[in-house]
């Protein structure tokens, strides 16, 4: 649900792009691949989520500390 809301206040707001941020010290060697990633904030990341969190597969979602940040401007 942050990532959510982070996104979408991020598009209402106008921001353009957002990246994929890991907090974990252990994290998941995909997740850790995908750390600082950037995309336009409609795309989605490069595992196909449009922020941590959101997806079916449960080895990739379960216990996930990674984050969303919202970039604006160019």
């Amino acid at each position: 649900a942050t990532g959510f809301g982070t996104v979408e206040s991020g598009r209402q707001t106008g921001g353009m792009s957002k990246t994929w941020v890991v907090n974990s010290g252990n994290p998941r060697p995909s997740h850790a691949a995908m750390d600082g990633e950037t995309v336009p904030i409609d795309e989605d990341f490069s595992n196909g989520m449009k922020w941590p969190g959101a997806g079916s597969d449960v080895d990739e979602v379960a216990g996930c500390q990674c984050s969303v940040i919202i970039n604006y401007g160019q």
